[in-house]
């Protein structure tokens, strides 16, 4: 199984001077040709389950097939859950087995800053 987390492939990108692609899944179809290209390149790959795949699609099932793509290729596979709208949304992701999750932090409320923190 050739399952990553994104320190695992960002690093070697990082200090070997190359990019890692994080590409958007929306099927079972696209995310297998990700998986076959990244192997054919023997190049890591991100593979990422966004907002609009979730709608159609249980963040289970995208953990259960996105890691099962991951064990057939021989290269590094980061299972990415991208922009997570909550807590609960990154909670789900990394339950349903993803390695890396993004908490979209702009659709948060902003605090204002504590009296003693500002200038």
């Amino acid at each position: 199984m050739t399952l990553a987390t994104l320190a695992q492939v960002l690093q070697p990108a990082l200090a070997g001077g190359y990019a890692v692609p994080g590409l958007v899944c929306l099927g079972w179809e696209d995310a297998r040709a990700y998986a076959l290209a990244a192997q054919a390149e023997n190049a890591p790959v991100i593979l990422q389950a966004g907002p609009g795949a979730r709608a159609h699609m249980p963040v289970s099932v995208w953990g259960v097939m996105l890691r099962s793509l991951a064990a057939d290729v021989d290269v590094p596979v980061v299972v990415h859950l991208d922009h997570g709208y909550s807590l609960d949304d990154c909670r789900a992701g990394i339950e349903a087995g993803f390695t890396s999750v993004m908490l979209e932090g702009p659709k948060l409320p902003v605090h204002p800053a504590p009296q003693a923190l500002k200038p």
